[in-house]
């Protein structure tokens, strides 16, 4: 332990019995036999004997991954969860001991080291602070100076002005407070689907504009009404009326569109090396669809600048959790002060054009940012329930029927009937999308987006 950099060491918890012993989690279903493992692993692992000590941190995961496995993810018992953090959290210190002591590839263990902690985070549960967290900071900055790979993230961007900044600092104050919960809405997770469509189809009878960003032909009947950074009495009354609005000026203050400005590049260089839940695939209800882990480096190589037919979605991701780096490039707008709850869920989309989520609803409100690139959407009142012809199942039941932008008007009649808005949400503006509005989204070129829901 003592060969570990001092910036490791500090986010490294100083007794062993933190580790060996966790409290906090019921053993009951986890079994006596199990913990007296985690507790060997942890002695093993601080008094040096890093090697015995990965390999039952390995058998310990191996047991949890089976568990986190089986069955629906919402009835999984959280102390396997919480077991697994454990489990990661040895395995990554046992390996950046390796790593000091001389052991191994430091490019390549260091890389290994961060795929650790992100599964850690990615299939467990926060413990100590989030410690793994904390953990791949350390590690990032030290190979940065190590391996000189690393480009200081506040050296490749001038400062914001004061005033900028001022307004920033005080709206990231309730995202930075989030609680980092790693679960969303069970049947918010099945509403997902990637494929290509064709442009969009408006009414012929109505003479039409071209947006300046896409090739997507609008229909201005249809189109939802642009407001230029409205107060919060005014923003309310599109909330009390169930009214769609799409919202100009209000992030321009974001790092993320000024000092730090996304792109595909500033993602890969901030985050190319941290695994994430990828989803494949045309739609979730055919058998070829499904979802992978893999790095953010492979994940734009294959499916961003080199794709060859497959389309990969970072979709529905609570991707600021994992990576605190991209957090504060943005901040919770605040309008989301209006809602009876405090909590605010936020997530990433992040893709190639064509990526489609099907027309659906959600049970909370809802303000799309568009921080890059853009998107055709398209909006249906919740009156048009019916219209819509939602499935049956009840796990789908929040997901029409109908293929929005081909429908089978035989299949569907009704459909005809249902009166929609739309628009092509462009870079730097909020969608505001009122609880059970149906909405489809389709990406018209390579796009990152951010949600944030609240109730």
């Amino acid at each position: 332990m003592n060969r570990l950099p001092h910036r490791i060491r500090s986010v490294l918890p100083t007794m062993v019995r933190q580790l060996a012993r966790p409290e906090h989690i019921d053993t009951t279903l986890l079994g006596d036999p199990l913990m007296d493992l985690l507790h060997r692993c942890a002695h093993l692992t601080y008094d040096g004997d890093y090697e015995q000590g990965m390999q039952l941190a390995n058998v310990i995961l191996d047991i949890t991954w089976e568990k986190l496995n089986t069955g629906h993810w919402k009835d999984v018992f959280v102390g396997w969860r919480y077991l697994y953090t454990y489990a990661s959290v040895l395995k990554a210190i046992g390996q950046l001991i390796e790593l000091h002591a001389g052991a191994s590839s430091e490019l390549k263990c260091y890389d290994a080291i961060i795929k650790t902690c992100d599964m850690g985070l990615l299939m467990g549960a926060p413990v100590l602070n989030n410690i793994l967290s904390h953990m791949v900071a350390a590690i990032v900055e030290c190979s940065a100076l190590r391996i000189g790979s690393g480009v200081s993230l506040e050296s490749s961007s001038s400062s914001a002005d004061a005033r900028s900044k001022a307004a920033f600092d005080t709206s990231s104050k309730e995202l930075a407070s989030g609680d980092g919960s790693a679960e969303g809405d069970a049947t918010s997770k099945t509403k997902r689907i990637v494929s290509e469509m064709s442009d969009v189809t408006s009414a012929e009878s109505t003479p039409a504009k071209r947006n300046r960003n896409s090739s997507v032909v609008i229909n201005p009947e249809c189109e939802i009404e642009r407001v230029e950074c409205p107060s919060i009495e005014a923003f309310s009354k599109y909330m009390h009326d169930s009214l769609p609005v799409i919202l100009t000026g209000c992030i321009d203050f974001w790092p993320a569109r000024r000092t730090r400005r996304w792109d595909v590049d500033y993602i890969r260089r901030v985050a190319g090396k941290r695994t994430v839940p990828i989803e494949v695939g045309s739609r979730y209800t055919e058998d070829g669809w499904t979802q992978s882990l893999m790095t953010v480096d492979e994940f734009i190589d294959k499916f961003i600048e080199r794709p060859e037919g497959e389309i990969g979605y970072l979709a529905q991701h609570q991707l600021f959790d994992q990576i605190p780096e991209l957090k504060r490039d943005i901040a919770v707008p605040d309008y989301c002060c209006l809602g009876e709850e405090a909590d605010v869920d936020v997530n990433a989309w992040f893709g190639p054009g064509g990526t489609v989520s099907p027309l659906h609803q959600d049970p909370k409100h809802n303000l799309l940012a568009q921080v890059y690139g853009a998107k055709y959407v398209r909006l249906y009142a919740a009156a048009c329930t019916d219209r819509v012809y939602p499935h049956a199942d009840r796990l789908l039941s929040n997901t029409s029927r109908v293929d929005v932008e081909r429908p089978d008007h035989e299949r569907f009649p009704m459909f005809r009937e249902a009166v929609f808005q739309e628009c092509v949400l462009d870079e730097g503006e909020l969608l505001y999308i009122p609880p059970q509005c149906w909405h489809y989204v389709r990406s018209v070129s390579v796009s990152f987006s951010v949600s944030f829901w609240w109730r």
